[in-house]
């Protein structure tokens, strides 16, 4: 796959992205960067592979290739890995100052052009998206893929986020749908979610423990907000916590903050008008 890559139609339609076309860009811009085949990097002077599917970037580089600012690409960053889209680690060796984001159906979408070349995958294109290629728009699950495409639901968003950072741990698929059930019913999912969001973007090398620590830390009276956390304020206004207050914020719908990794509940002062 020399010089191009596949996207397709009706990925706007997501609703991450609809009416967002600044997360669009932002999204074709990441893939475009992504190495298309295995490669090896000189990072700080030190020779690294990054794999097919994966980008390694610092958050400076991230910001200049989706034009975002660092609050913006940190929310957007936490949708996807919600949806199941992206996965992240940091990087290693002379890469410490860089995280490793790998497209987590990369494959899926890129596999016929790779095999095909511009002109077939293109006559294949006509055809229209396999049957486990209509499921997603890219990379994203989404449960329609068509203009009414409504977000993932909140279990669905659990077992397969927290099925592969579980498993990755080591635990067995049927010990971690125990651990997930289980967490889901004395906590509900909105907590499990968001436990499971910091989990991933803090790279925890004992997740069921970071999880479970995330827990106790909720139940304190008292709760300590952090940076980039979300909360609604309205059905229309929506809020993140940035350098100690919270602050209004377009970035995000009402609907979307409250599927967001960071959500934190709404404000006491939530009015429903």
């Amino acid at each position: 796959m020399s010089g191009w890559f596949s996207v397709k139609h009706g990925i706007r339609k997501h609703p991450i992205f609809k009416g967002r076309p600044d997360r669009l860009g932002a999204w074709i811009a990441m893939l475009d960067e992504a190495a298309w085949a295995d490669t090896r990097q000189n990072i700080g002077g030190e020779i690294i592979t990054v794999a097919r599917g994966e980008l390694c970037a610092s958050q400076a580089m991230l910001e200049e290739i989706t034009g975002m600012t660092r609050k913006q690409l940190r929310g957007f960053l936490d949708l996807l890995k919600a949806e199941g889209a992206i996965r992240t680690r940091p990087g290693q060796k002379g890469a410490k100052s860089r995280a490793i984001i790998t497209f987590c159906n990369y494959d899926k979408y890129q596999e016929v052009g790779a095999k095909e070349g511009p002109k077939e995958g293109q006559e294949r294109a006509k055809e229209g998206p396999t049957k486990e290629q209509d499921k997603q728009i890219n990379n994203i699950p989404t449960s329609s893929g068509g203009a009414d495409a409504q977000p993932v639901d909140a279990a669905g968003v659990i077992f397969s986020s927290g099925l592969k950072l579980l498993m990755a741990s080591g635990k067995s698929s049927g010990a971690s749908r125990g651990i997930l059930g289980k967490w889901r019913r004395d906590h509900g999912d909105e907590a499990v979610v968001a436990a499971l969001g910091r989990a991933q973007r803090e790279g925890a090398i004992d997740p069921v423990a970071f999880v479970e620590g995330c827990f106790r830390f909720q139940k304190r009276a008292a709760p300590k907000w952090e940076k980039g956390d979300i909360r609604t304020l309205s059905p229309t206004k929506v809020q993140m916590f940035w350098d100690g207050h919270w602050e209004n914020t377009s970035d995000y719908s009402a609907d979307e903050a409250e599927r967001h990794p960071r959500f934190v509940g709404r404000a006491p002062a939530y009015a429903e008008a």
